[in-house]
């Protein structure tokens, strides 16, 4: 089966971008540009009212799709899984406090299987 060729339009140009201030205290930002070759690099991220950030810095080219992660999330380490550079910063110290003042314990209540039985109505008719 052949499949009709599809119009290509050549790239333009672009730039555009954002900084938002929410009701939170959390600030979220993106800047995107393109080339008339179709390369694409830009960047997003946020900063929490913690201090907790990440910023993703990336290159989209004829090489292909390259990022860099900058953050301070808990739980991160300076890997590079899937072909991204990740930098791992320690998170700030209020992140981490915990007021756990004794252990926490319940019943588990255990349910036993319905029965369940056909139920037969006489018709009036």
């Amino acid at each position: 089966m052949d499949y009709p060729i599809q119009d290509s339009h050549p790239p333009h140009p672009f730039h555009f971008g954002y900084d938002v201030l929410d009701e939170h205290g959390t600030k979220l930002h993106r800047q995107e540009q393109g080339d008339q070759h179709g390369s694409v690099k830009g960047s997003y991220g946020y900063v929490d009212a913690h201090g907790l950030y990440r910023q993703v810095n990336y290159v989209a080219d004829h090489s292909g799709f390259r990022a860099v992660v900058l953050s301070n999330e808990p739980g991160l380490t300076n890997d590079d899984p899937a072909d991204v550079k990740l930098t791992a910063k320690p998170p700030p110290p209020h992140v981490y406090e915990q007021h756990l003042t004794k252990p926490y314990a319940t019943d588990v209540k255990l349910y036993t299987k319905a029965s369940i039985k056909p139920v037969y109505r006489e018709t009036s008719y």
